[in-house]
């Protein structure tokens, strides 16, 4: 038996028993000199390792701080002139010259007249004398508690939301926590008998609307609209039949759909087509009260259908429009005035009854001119454009309650216009509460003064608040065209204008208003509309190295020019093909750097856009261009505010914008035959001059195909195909300016060098990956193809000393000596090395070995893991054993760990053994994260490099070393923080194998904080990285495997891996959004190049990672397959913080900055069981 002895303060404590040590292993006077021991096994045999003196000071040291001022020199010095170089680059890129505009008399002169100065003037208007000018709201004098002057609040507000135009979605945002009930216009009936047509619910502009009704649902109630057409129903309501079907279909459409009921209204019925339609009507609505929804009628004040009690009846709802609605042979007239509206109110309530009407109130202009045959019906803002545009004057008749505005076009045409606008429908308001009508709807969204949302929202309303409520009128949302051609040219800038108005005191109602300043809406001029049969060819979105080269040929085959707008990202890339396309004659425009959506950013970040890449452009081709066209643009131009903002800017710089007539959708899954019918049944008809095609951002080999057959059937067809540059009327040279400037040499090594880095970070990326999936595919062929060690159990057991090194563990330190003495193996020593423990480790090591023999534990002052480790090999000559297992104080062995470790070193080339370790307190995500860690680490990682006798790690949890090994190695040396990699590697350069053994496994306490883990894993990778720049020259030298495969894959892998591959996760997750960012808004294209190999090289490495985890468990079975699932958490949180841990121990290195021997603070959750 071994005696019990405690060693405290450095003297000894002797139990009653005497301490026998080995002569033949006294501990050597130095650890750092190879002793005679080390000498008399070694005679005989070749070592080329020999250990020699002990470091002065450790791996990166820097006591003099030289390194450190030299990096904090370089730091400086790198930063400071990259920073300078931004700023003057950027500089460059945001203040440029304006661009060279062709002459004026190319370009159209604009139909509108120059916009005045609006700021604190009333002009264009007759101004309501009673207005006062001092102040910005008329002074207003009511009688109080009179009736008439309180619009009590509405109970439930309708709007209609017609199909067109596609602006109305930016009215339906605006005013969408207003209404109660939409009602879409998403169906017509055009033929009975063929049931019902759904409108297009995949434009564009629907998908807007889809994603405001889906953000307010289940608030707001949907009830869309049927519009039957007229000549769609039978004659006199014969063929029953087909009412009812069609009756039941739209009913089960409202059911699947998820609406609150439907409204039908007719569209152009004739009188002999009514008793049809109320028919229909009336079985809708059975058919829609069966599955519990409501009907609704929809029908003008005027209809003959309001007088058909039977049907008034049978609806749950009756709509009615009490506004006119003015066709051919209609004279200019107010569209509701006073008397008109109040008449007809009362009518409908006397018809109708209040529980089941609803007043659909107007708001929208009609425009009246000699010329046309039929007025226009126009949105109120669109009308204040044109009476802008014109200088005309419009005036507020107070027995019409309509404004009227009056102006003549330069050509001489004159014009009327009747509007319906906020001030209307505050008096139409005050009317229907005086007659306690509290549904009313709004006709129509998109036409609307934006100044109604505030009084329909209002809880309370009287003439006060509602001057203050709709002074403010804001079309800054919406944009007006004239003119025809596809180049697009800003002729005003919204102004945001103020309503005075002055309120009758003994009505309460609006008797006059005025304007200053007059509002504007955006204003834009179509323009250079060639001949019908003139037709330019454009592309967006390239250069290509592949498909913009192929469109190159098919047009230089077919001698047609084209105008490629191009993306300065892919200029960047594919410079010879933007020079090829000048040298064939091609035009080449702007279609911004990045390709992001201009309209939602920032001004200065548009004129970055095509700045950028202007000077691109110079520095490839020696040409500016003019020509630009907006990215994610529609065809017919800006429809918001926030779209036409940037031509402010754009049109300053000089661009002249271009449209776009003809898309074919060619960014989806068409065939080249179906690109080629889409073009021509467009142009067939709807006309058009300007068709794009795609180029670039994605696979654009349909459109290469189609290109051919398109220029060929164009021509069969008498098209004559031109530049952009002959359709403005000037050359190609003032389309494409010669470039000039003093800065074209900056531009050169700008761009040089964004190219060169671009290139650099994609020939990193596929090292990377290439690097990656090499060593994953070696690693598993090495760890599978590894001869599983079998020894014979109760040959080989010598005595064995196990040593636990010790600080501030008393939580955990008894448990592990128990597990030790729970062995199966039959001679065991157990030495604890106390490092100077602030807790209470020593007292109950000590008390603990007066009960439990076999028990040494000495007291050392607090110098590090090494130095304690060091003092049971020498310092006291407490080992006398063949075999030393060394543990941390928080492990706890498996039963027969010891004896499996043991039978390895029957063989003498032995020199240590690694055992595995497993997490024994997971409670947490991120405890579970580190065995997923383990499990890889060490049944592929310590398999495959023991096939190469190049295991840097023997783990402090559980690891056994042979006694000679260790002291020839050197012993435990303070180059390190890691210690146990130091002596891994010094075994091996002493001539010995090391091992590994799966079987025999301890359990230890994993940091259950991120604070904790990053602490640890700081002290690791510096002591990794230490071990690497210790041992790498020494060990290649010795032409060992370790200092050729395992240190250089420390440093590729482990440290260089963590500089690139989280560029990888970063390009990954960007382009992820920007797929889902895409689908969101519903892009129609994408530019950045997502192509099938990117894809599957960012799939490659976590795949392989996946394949790994896989191996793992097939070759430790004991692990649960749950462990797989936290694979997404690991790849993108975990591993994260690895590289964070190994970018710390690069800089420390870098800068001398040592990190010391650590403790954990141990919770005492750690536990042995077979789940672990």
């Amino acid at each position: 038996m071994v005696d019990n002895h405690m060693i405290h303060k450095g003297r000894w404590e002797a139990s009653t028993r005497c301490c026998h040590l080995s002569p033949a292993l006294e501990p050597v006077a130095d650890p750092g000199r190879e002793g005679g021991m080390a000498k008399r096994a070694n005679k005989g045999r070749r070592n080329p390792y020999r250990p020699g003196q002990v470091l002065r000071e450790p791996v990166f040291s820097d006591p003099g701080h030289n390194r450190r001022r030299v990096f904090a020199f370089v730091a400086t010095i790198i930063p400071t002139f990259f920073a300078a170089w931004v700023a003057i680059f950027g500089a460059h890129l945001y203040f440029v010259d304006k661009l060279q505009a062709p002459p004026r008399a190319a370009l159209p002169a604009t139909a509108f007249a120059e916009q005045a100065d609006a700021e604190g003037s009333t002009a264009f208007g007759v101004v309501p004398q009673d207005v006062c000018e001092t102040s910005p709201y008329p002074t207003i004098v009511p009688r109080s508690n009179d009736p008439n002057l309180r619009v009590l609040p509405t109970e439930t507000v309708f709007a209609f939301l017609p199909y067109l135009p596609e602006t109305t979605y930016a009215s339906l945002e605006t005013g969408i926590n207003a209404i109660d009930v939409l009602m879409p216009e998403w169906f017509r009936v055009t033929n009975a008998r063929e049931g019902v047509v759904m409108l297009n619910r995949e434009a564009e502009h629907q998908v807007f609307l889809k994603q405001v009704i889906d953000r307010s649902f289940p608030r707001v109630r949907v009830v869309p609209v049927v519009r039957v057409i007229h000549g769609s129903l039978p004659a006199n309501g014969a063929d029953w039949q087909t009412l009812v079907r069609l009756a039941e279909d739209l009913a089960n459409l409202a059911v699947a759909r998820g609406y609150y009921g439907l409204a039908i209204m007719p569209a152009g019925i004739e009188s002999s087509e009514m008793q049809a339609f109320a028919n229909l009507a009336a079985l809708l609505d059975v058919a829609l009260n069966a599955h519990g929804l409501r009907s609704h009628l929809l029908a003008s004040v005027d209809s003959p259908l309001l007088n058909k009690h039977v049907l008034i009846e049978a609806m749950d709802l009756v709509i009615v429009k009490t506004f006119r609605d003015p066709w051919v042979g209609n004279p200019p007239e107010p569209l509701a005035a006073n008397d008109w509206f109040n008449a007809r109110a009362r009518w409908a309530i006397e018809t109708v009854g209040r529980e089941k009407l609803v007043v659909m109130l107007g708001s929208f202009a009609v425009d009246w001119s000699r010329q046309a045959a039929a007025p226009e019906r126009i949105p109120v803002a669109d009308a204040f454009r044109r009476l802008a545009a014109n200088g005309g004057k419009f005036d507020y008749p107070a027995e019409a309650g309509n404004l009227r505005m009056r102006y003549e076009t330069p050509s001489g045409v004159a014009h009327e216009i009747w509007s319906l606008d906020a001030a209307s429908l505050y008096n139409q308001l005050a009317v229907l509460s005086e007659l306690e009508l509290r549904q009313v709807g709004l006709w129509s969204l998109g036409f609307e003064d934006p100044s109604v949302w505030p009084i329909l929202s209002v809880q309370l309303l009287n003439p006060e608040n509602a001057a203050r409520f709709i002074a403010e009128v804001d079309f800054s949302d919406f944009v007006g065209y004239e003119g025809s051609g596809p180049f697009q040219r800003l002729t005003r800038s919204a102004v945001i204008g103020k309503r005075l108005v002055s309120i009758d005191p003994e009505s309460g109602l609006v008797s006059n208003q005025g304007f200053a300043p007059l509002p504007e809406p955006w204003g834009i001029l179509r323009y250079g509309q060639p001949a019908p049969d003139t037709v330019a060819i454009t592309f967006d979105d390239g250069p290509d190295p592949t498909h913009t080269a192929a469109i190159l040929d098919v047009l230089s085959e077919r001698d047609v020019t084209a105008t490629f707008f191009v993306v300065g990202a892919h200029v960047l890339q594919s410079p010879e093909i933007v020079r090829r396309m000048l040298t064939e004659g091609h035009l080449v425009g702007s279609h911004t750097f990045l390709h992001p959506e201009i309209g939602d950013k920032p001004l200065l970040r548009t004129l970055f856009e095509v700045n950028a890449l202007q000077r691109l452009l110079e520095v490839v081709t020696g040409r500016g261009t003019l020509l630009f066209r907006t990215p994610y643009g529609r065809s017919e131009g800006p429809m918001t505010g926030e779209d036409a903002a940037p031509m402010e800017v754009l049109e300053n710089a000089g661009y002249v914008i271009v449209g776009s007539d003809v898309v074919p959708p060619d960014w989806l899954a068409l065939d080249a035959q179906e690109i080629v019918d889409f073009v021509m049944k467009t142009l067939e008809r709807s006309g058009g001059n300007v068709i794009v095609l795609h180029d670039g951002g994605g696979d654009r080999q349909a459109t290469v195909d189609a290109l051919g057959p398109l220029i060929d059937r164009l021509r069969a067809d008498g098209y004559e195909i031109a530049d952009l540059a002959a359709m403005l009327g000037i050359s190609r040279d003032q389309a494409m300016p010669v470039a000039g400037g003093s800065f074209a040499l900056l531009d050169q090594v700008s761009f040089g060098l964004l190219r060169a880095m671009s290139g650099l970070l994609i020939g990193l990326f596929w090292v990377l990956i290439a690097v990656g999936v090499v060593r994953s595919l070696v690693i598993v062929m090495l760890a599978l193809g590894r001869r599983r060690h079998d020894p014979k159990a109760g040959i080989f057991a010598p005595p064995v000393t196990v040593v636990i090194p010790a600080f501030n563990e008393e939580l955990t330190i008894i448990r592990c000596i128990d597990s030790v003495f729970a062995s199966d193996y039959p001679s065991i020593r157990v030495i604890v090395v106390d490092d100077g423990s602030t807790d209470h480790t020593f007292e109950r090591v000590r008390a603990h070995a007066a009960r439990v023999p076999g028990i040494l534990v000495f007291h050392e002052p607090n110098k590090g893991k090494p130095v304690a480790l060091d003092a049971a090999y020498g310092s006291y000559g407490g080992i006398d054993t063949e075999i030393v297992v060394a543990i941390d104080a928080d492990s706890m062995l498996a039963r027969n760990a010891i004896t499996l470790l043991s039978q390895h070193f029957a063989d003498p080339a032995v020199g240590a053994v690694a055992g595995r370790v497993r997490v024994g307190n997971r409670r947490g995500l991120l405890t579970k994260l580190q065995a997923l860690e383990y499990l890889t680490a060490q049944s592929i990682d310590r398999r495959a490099f023991e096939r190469l006798n190049s295991i840097l790690v023997v783990p402090g949890a559980i690891g056994a070393w042979r006694t000679r090994a260790v002291r020839e190695a050197g012993l435990y040396s303070a180059d390190t923080v890691t210690e146990d990699a130091d002596l891994t590697v010094s075994v091996i350069r002493a001539g010995y194998r090391v091992v590994y053994e799966d079987r025999a496994y301890a359990v230890t306490e994993a940091p259950e904080t991120v604070r904790q883990f990053l602490g640890q894993r700081l002290r690791w990778s510096f002591g990794m990285l230490q071990t690497a720049f210790k041992h790498i020259a020494g060990a290649a030298r010795q032409r060992l495997f370790v200092g050729w495969v395992a240190l250089p894959d420390l440093l590729v892998v482990g440290f260089g891996f963590s500089i690139l591959a989280p560029l990888v996760d970063l390009i990954l997750i960007g382009t992820l959004l920007d797929l889902a960012v895409d689908s969101v808004v519903g892009r129609p294209e994408r530019v950045v190049d997502v192509r099938p190999h990117l894809l599957f090289g960012y799939a490659l490495l976590p795949l392989m990672d996946v394949v790994l985890i896989l191996v793992a468990m097939r070759l430790d079975r004991s692990e649960s397959l749950g462990l797989l699932l936290l694979f997404p958490v690991q790849r993108f949180f975990y591993r994260q913080l690895m590289y964070f841990s190994a970018l710390r121990a690069m800089f420390r290195a870098a800068t001398g900055n040592m990190t010391r021997w650590g403790h954990l603070k141990r919770t005492g959750h750690a536990r042995l069981s077979k789940s672990n």
